[in-house]
């Protein structure tokens, strides 16, 4: 995954790396316009930016299907998403999947108990694996 990762990174931008629901604010304000405020920037620096995507999916749990959906909304302005930045972004959520999983292990052995959401995570990182590898095997 890492080489196909490295032959198709976006250029590096400010990627907020932390994109669980809670950081995102929602506000009406008195104009009645919508306003969202993205919070805790704790983790933020230069990346790929379809990493929040997959962060964002697998701190919602998302399933596959539910990732695709998103992944379309996300490019519905440009079109279609490209099946090899759709490969790359099951990549990302495969690879955090996996280091969020060992962080958790970490956790644990520190006291911290995650219970099954370390699971979840080595999930994300076993099926997104796959679900990558067989899109890569089309490309």
């Amino acid at each position: 995954m890492r080489s196909f990762i490295e032959e198709h990174k976006c250029e590096f931008q400010l990627t907020h790396i932390d994109a669980v629901s809670d950081n995102f604010l929602f506000d009406i304000g008195t104009t009645g316009e919508l306003s969202v405020q993205l919070t805790d920037w704790e983790y933020a620096g230069m990346q790929d930016k379809h990493v929040d995507i997959a962060m964002f999916a697998i701190y919602s749990m998302y399933d596959k299907t539910q990732l695709d959906y998103l992944i379309d909304l996300y490019f519905a302005e440009e079109g279609e998403c490209d099946m090899v930045t759709r490969a790359k972004i099951y990549c990302y959520v495969a690879a955090c999947g996996l280091l969020w999983s060992n962080w958790c292990e970490y956790k644990r052995h520190l006291g911290v108990e995650f219970g099954e959401y370390s699971l979840y995570q080595y999930r994300y990182g076993k099926d997104f694996y796959r679900y990558a590898e067989a899109l890569i095997a089309k490309l």
